[in-house]
């Protein structure tokens, strides 16, 4: 290792060549820098590692340097032997051939099997020998390399290249090792001079070993150093380190901005146990920090520079030295004061929510892949009636129909929305004519999982339409008030023909006549512009119909919605001779979705914040529905679903049953109740939860189903206690004195006394 206590890695190094050349050395460092690299590499280390290091790496680099000490140590005791040879050559020339021979194969074997490109090359820079890798990495065989300059065949050179470690031994007779760069990837190339016995120079080994993984592996390593520290800093979350006494180490911008304070210098001053916190308020962290190592979630007050308190949620590790005494606290705070102001607002906001869910007017269903409903707004169960969930669409059709096969594109994934026409059987047996905008459901992978749609009752318009085209000026009557406007295009003369309606949508003057197609893009919102061209484009060109909504920017510069259908007639040779569609103003709409969508996100986040859940009861069903955060409130699993009313009765604290379901019955005739009662959870602990129940009626004044809301207000409920204990110990205090002690309000009158 680089870094080591008495020594570092490279002074090892170094001591280690003084007593001999031949030892294999790799380096590690989680440190790396180019000096160390080639300070290890000069004196002759095997390889140079960054740390993290991978199992596979270090087997493959231990076989490497394995495989060269081999290659190294059997061509020195080759050398020594041929000497031996050479002084008794008669005699053993015919013992020796033949292990020469097998000793030659080996080392070729041997050679061959170094994954890094290894050579041996003439002290002129000519290869003598090769390994397999240099032909893999060449495209030539050994026989084609022996006697070529290796700076023209791996450099395509015709002299050595600048910072060539061969020519660098050359000089310093010892290794030299240098990072060559070239066709994107880096490369360890080291030369080591061979030296004979005479110690005249007989050539070099070259070694070139890819080094790319390594060199990526390390600005991958400052680039996530360099990503933390900006995390640190821009995180929107505070984090801080303390000492067990409160004494801040670290905290990043965050903290000092929520605290009021200018810089983190001026925070590091304080002390957050004794400056933010009154005397022995910071206890219970402490307590539980050392009782459980951690917190998670702790809800409390923290006392800002002003003066000023802010409510936040505190999450800390304690951390540890080997003796198990406390070093210090990492955490992570959060600033929820507008949280908890949102906690007060959220049954208003939930009541508000119900009241916009009721207001729309548009049926709207949800489908599975087989096509049976499986959600229902109440517009859709005021349609088809209270018990369509679970029936197939096509049960509620009037007569043969191809809806199945109109949408069934929805079903295999397409993305459009198709508007279809469809006659239905109400839930009062009459026929009615609903006209279908239909989308295709989609999960997180993007796998088709059903199809909503919104609908809309137009057998009245149908109707109307039919009258219509006897009256023109019926027509421009029933436009107005529905706020519908048609038109027609003549494909070859480029200018619509408009109703009056949608002169007024434009906020245009009949009298000055249709603007034409081309001049429609002044009047349409420059972001939409294009899904109206390309509509009509396509509608000119390929026929068919289109179903949009785009932006139109009246004179005045209001901006309004517009839902624009189109179709086509075509000629006897089946040209297209005619566009034709209505357009409706619908703002209002648009509207009532964007807060609808609004409030349905702000009641969720609420709901989280305030750990408060709602439920509903069908009395007629017998059948309770669950919130998902009910679901997280009562610690079960929402793919259990709702527990039964036996286990919800195990769970609750016996002597809270009786009364708890005296309310509930007594709702069910008319009262609401607003009641605590203790809930064991799964860990064996009891809970109080505020329950609230309010009677929902029918159309009939019947009660149809009990709708309510439960909070975990067990920290309320131990504060409380807290409380009621501190008054009972101060008033049997006050009441065991033997002075006299009583208090008076503002016009004298007393109010307590002993």
């Amino acid at each position: 290792d680089i870094i080591m206590p008495r020594m570092s890695g490279v002074k090892l190094l170094r001591a280690i060549r003084e007593v001999s050349e031949h030892v294999q050395v790799i380096m590690i460092t989680g440190e790396p820098t180019i000096e160390t690299v080639s300070e290890a590499l000069r004196l002759g280390a095997f390889d140079y590692l960054a740390k993290p290091v991978t199992k596979e790496a270090i087997v493959k680099t231990v076989n490497n340097a394995a495989a060269t000490k081999t290659l190294t140590d059997e061509k020195r005791r080759l050398e020594a032997e041929n000497l031996n040879y050479q002084k008794n050559l008669e005699k053993l020339v015919e013992e020796r051939t033949e292990q020469l021979l097998d000793a030659a194969e080996n080392w070729k074997n041997t050679f061959d099997a170094i994954e890094d490109l290894v050579g041996l090359i003439s002290p002129d820079c000519d290869f003598v020998e090769v390994n397999k890798a240099i032909c893999d990495f060449t495209g030539l065989s050994p026989e084609e390399l022996r006697g070529r300059k290796c700076y023209e065949v791996i450099h395509g050179t015709e002299e050595p290249i600048k910072d060539c470690p061969v020519s660098k031994a050359k000089k310093s007779l010892k290794g030299e090792t240098s990072e060559i760069f070239q066709d994107g990837n880096c490369y360890a190339v080291s030369a080591s001079p061979v030296i004979d016995e005479s110690g005249r120079l007989t050539g070099f080994t070259h070694v070139v070993k890819d080094i790319t993984d390594g060199k990526r592996a390390e600005a991958d390593l400052r680039e996530s150093e360099e990503q933390f520290r900006d995390l640190y800093k821009n995180v929107n979350i505070g984090l801080y380190r303390t000492t067990p006494d409160g004494r801040i180490i670290l905290a990043n911008p965050v903290i000092v901005k929520m605290l009021g304070y200018s810089s983190i210098e001026e925070l590091n001053a304080l002390n957050l146990e004794h400056d933010f916190f009154t005397p022995n308020e910071r206890k219970e962290f402490r307590n539980m920090a050392e009782s459980e190592g951690r917190i998670e979630r702790l809800e409390s007050q923290w006392r800002r520079r002003d003066g000023s308190v802010i409510d936040v949620c505190e999450n800390a590790v304690l951390i540890r030295d080997e003796k198990g005494n406390p070093l210090y606290y990492d955490g992570t705070v959060e600033d929820i004061t507008k949280r908890k102001k949102a906690e007060e607002d959220f049954k208003a906001l939930s009541l508000l929510n119900e009241a916009i869910l009721a207001s729309v007017p548009d049926i709207i269903m949800e489908t599975d892949n087989n096509k049976v409903y499986n959600w229902a707004n109440n517009a859709g169960y005021n349609f088809f009636g209270e018990d369509v969930l679970g029936k197939e669409a096509a049960d509620y059709f009037i007569g043969e129909q191809d809806t199945y096969k109109i949408v069934q594109p929805l079903f295999n994934g397409s993305d459009e929305t198709i508007y279809i026409e469809s006659w239905q059987r109400r839930k009062d047996g009459e026929t009615r004519l609903l006209g279908w905008w239909c989308r295709t459901l989609k999960d997180v992978y993007g796998h088709v999982i059903g199809n909503i749609a919104t609908a809309r009752d137009i057998t009245e318009q149908k109707q109307a339409d039919e009258i219509l085209r006897k009256s023109e000026e019926q027509l421009s009557e029933a436009q107005a008030v529905a706020h519908i406007g048609h038109w027609e295009l003549d494909p070859e003369v480029g200018t619509p023909v408009w109703s009056d309606e949608i002169f007024r949508i434009f906020g245009l003057n009949p009298q000055e006549g249709e603007p034409s197609f081309v001049n429609h893009e002044t009047h349409i919102h420059p972001d939409d512009w294009s899904i109206l061209n390309e509509a009509v484009t396509r509608l000119s060109t390929e026929g068919g119909s289109f179903d949009i909504e785009f932006r139109i920017e009246r004179p005045d510069d209001t901006i309004v919605w517009m839902h624009a259908i189109g179709n086509t007639i075509r000629d006897k040779k089946g040209k297209t001779s005619k566009l034709f569609g209505t357009a409706q103003d619908i703002t209002l709409r648009i509207q009532a979705e964007r807060d609808l969508q609004k409030l349905n996100d702000t009641l969720e986040a609420a709901q989280k914040m305030a750990k408060l859940g709602y439920w509903r009861f069908d009395i007629e069903l017998q059948m309770p529905t669950w919130s998902d955060e009910m679901f997280k409130l009562r610690g079960y699993k929402k793919e259990d679903g709702v527990p039964r009313e036996d286990e919800h009765k195990q769970t609750m604290h016996p002597d809270d049953w009786g009364f708890f379901d005296k309310a509930v019955q007594a709702c069910t005739q008319g009262t609401p109740y607003n009641v605590v009662v203790r809930m064991r959870f799964q860990d064996g602990t009891y809970h109080y939860i505020n329950t609230q129940g309010f009677p929902v009626y029918g159309e009939k004044g019947e009660i149809i189903e009990i709708f309510g809301t439960s909070q975990d207000i067990t920290e309320l409920k131990l504060a409380e206690e807290v409380l009621r204990q501190s008054e009972e110990r101060y008033r049997t205090l006050t009441e065991n004195m033997k002075d006299v002690v009583f208090a008076t309000d503002n016009q004298g009158k007393i109010s307590f006394i002993t």
